[in-house]
């Protein structure tokens, strides 16, 4: 019998130490609570660590430190101990051998120290991790500590958003970015990767080490933004070049200028931002290209359709204010409510989905544009396959569809006041 215990709704009650020391878990999503946390503070820590030294089949662990004191009501039981708050390992500890790891994705209160990390890569046989997720943070010193140890990771999120957590010191250093490129090289083959950042500098600064590491491995990447940052169209075009078999992709981009105007941003396509004369058509007809490369690339548009094993891509655009071949505003000063183009975005849809060619693998395109200028709409299109029934001989026909739906306020933007 393989058991499954979530409890994160804890409530004023006391842990369930028969549950937790079970010989028959195997998954476990639980939060454990502390007093006010810091480095040292009244917790559960110390006795959930006794009671899963004993669950010696528990194969995937998921744990978050939650704040007691954030509920006034509840108080504190003979579970809670002074001890550090971490799972304080002692030699001789031997904790199960995890096969899935999520370390405080949210809180960041886990005081993951240099001594902690350390004795916990003593204590666990990692060989067996497939699935490591620290959520937004990056905990250096549980890096250092697993480096080596978990050559056989096929999963992989982490990220340098500052979240507000008592250990967030441990969680957001991005100090020595060697510490994360000697754990990326320390792996052989990462196949699905997470990120989450502020902005885009440290991960530009990580990229091209785990594209060059796991490049020809890679099968998902997702990376995702505490504000409205977008990649830069040479981001693609390296992704392109390197990770040629990647099956699903989750990014965000923006609109391109248009060359030859003052203020103007579209699609981020060769045919939308470049005026290419007949000669230049000619000539790109007839030239036999090689292996592509990141110079091979003239747009965004045409480095995402050239991954023949893409079956899922999923795009936040950030439009402009000028985005105007794909949205209108009520007059002509590019004020008020902004509109999508129901029509242009329809066919561009359609287009981004054929562009991909009859050989590709590609299953379902959904892109959200971001509108700009203060309005919160988000207009949501879906491309995929689906099958109908003919109502005039009853044969299911195979058919790409597309789809939208809005979200966001519909309101004017040029009446916001800042001061209300």
């Amino acid at each position: 019998m393989r058991l499954t215990y979530i409890n994160n709704d804890r409530g004023p009650h006391a842990m369930d130490r028969a549950i937790l020391s079970s010989s028959h878990l195997d998954n476990l999503d639980f939060t454990a609570l502390a007093k006010r946390p810091c480095a040292v503070c009244p917790s559960e820590m110390s006795e959930l660590k006794q009671c899963l030294l004993q669950a010696r089949n528990l194969k995937t662990l998921r744990l978050q430190v939650g704040d007691l004191s954030w509920h006034t009501s509840w108080h504190m039981n003979d579970g809670y101990k002074e001890s550090p708050l971490n799972l304080p390992f002692r030699d001789g500890d031997i904790f199960p051998a995890l096969e899935e790891l999520t370390l405080d994705p949210e809180h960041q209160n886990y005081f993951a120290t240099a001594e902690n990390c350390q004795m916990w890569s003593r204590c666990m046989d990692w060989g067996r991790l497939h699935t490591l997720d620290f959520g937004h943070g990056t905990p250096t010193a549980l890096l250092q500590a697993l480096t080596g140890r978990v050559s056989q990771l096929k999963t992989l999120n982490f990220g340098f958003w500052e979240r507000y957590g008592a250990a967030r010191a441990y969680w957001n250093s991005n100090r020595d970015m060697k510490v994360l490129e000697r754990f990326l090289n320390s792996i052989d083959a990462l196949r699905n990767v997470k990120t989450y950042c502020d902005d885009d500098d440290d991960m530009q600064m990580v990229r091209p080490t785990l594209l060059a590491k796991h490049g020809q491995s890679l099968r998902s990447l997702e990376a995702k933004y505490a504000r409205s940052v977008a990649w830069e169209p040479e981001h693609f075009y390296n992704l392109a070049e390197t990770a040629r078999g990647i099956k699903i992709l989750r990014l965000p981009m923006k609109v391109q200028r248009k060359e030859g105007t003052k203020g103007l941003s579209v699609w981020p396509d060769d045919r939308d931002t470049r005026k290419t004369s007949a000669v230049a058509r000619l000539k790109k007809l007839f030239t036999i290209s090689s292996l592509p490369s990141a110079a091979t690339y003239r747009s965004v548009h045409s480095a995402l359709t050239s991954f023949r094993h893409l079956e899922q891509l999923h795009l936040r655009m950030y439009l402009e204010v000028d985005s105007y071949q794909l949205i209108s505003y009520p007059n002509s000063w590019s004020t008020g409510s902004p509109q999508i183009k129901e029509k242009v975005a329809h066919k561009l849809m359609l287009r981004l989905w054929h562009d991909f060619g009859r050989k590709s693998a590609i299953q379902r395109i959904e892109v959200a544009f971001v509108a700009a200028g203060g309005s919160t709409k988000i207009w949501h299109y879906t491309v995929s396959r689906k099958w109908e029934k003919r109502r005039s001989d009853g044969i299911w026909k195979e058919k790409v569809v597309v789809e939208m739906w809005q979200e966001g306020k519909d309101y004017d933007p040029s009446t916001f006041d800042p001061f209300c």
